[in-house]
């Protein structure tokens, strides 16, 4: 019956592809529609965030924090962003020194979590660091986790992926990760 299929989310464009523009997202957000609607119906909920980490994250190459990253990545993991960070890397070196930067963000085995927004805690799974070694390999990764939201300093990749993911924002090098309504 119709009542069972909306509750499953068949119903209504509640299907793969289509969070934020169903009957139902838009009930939670009190009848708006569009992004205000998606926003209203995250809040609450984990969304996942996919970050491109050249010169949003990191820069140096990769060698060394971006200034305002560590402050940003604690914003958003507290409004429950499921955090994934993806690397372009050529090495297994360059992939050491990246995981060295990303040190003071990252959860720690053994933290359980538990150090996630409190002060030296970090604020990103260590298995949620990704690396690749293409351009291309960005665009497979953000359509594997298919997040709620994907940032990139890279035009190329996100003129790729906007076919497929719901909100991609491009910005500038260097740039600091905006405060995201969530």
């Amino acid at each position: 019956n119709a009542g069972q299929q909306q509750r499953r989310g068949l119903a209504g464009g509640g299907g793969r592809g289509q969070q934020g523009h169903s009957p139902t997202a838009a009930a939670a957000a009190g009848g708006q529609r569009g992004p205000a609607a998606a926003a209203a119906a995250y809040r609450g909920r984990s969304v996942k965030v996919v970050i491109a980490t050249e010169g949003l994250v990191l820069t140096e190459g990769g060698k060394k924090l971006a200034p305002g990253a560590k402050e940003a990545l604690a914003s958003l993991a507290s409004k429950k962003a499921d955090l994934y960070l993806v690397t372009e890397v050529s090495s297994d070196a360059d992939v050491a020194a990246a995981e060295a930067a990303m040190g003071e963000v990252t959860i720690k085995a053994g933290d359980g979590g538990g150090g996630q927004g409190e002060e030296g805690g970090g604020f990103v799974q260590a298995h949620k660091l990704l690396f690749v070694e293409k351009r291309s390999s960005k665009v497979s990764i953000a359509r594997q986790i298919e997040p709620h939201i994907y940032l990139d300093a890279d035009d190329v990749t996100c003129q790729e992926l906007r076919r497929f993911l719901p909100r991609v924002t491009h910005l500038k090098s260097n740039a600091t990760i905006p405060e995201l309504v969530l």
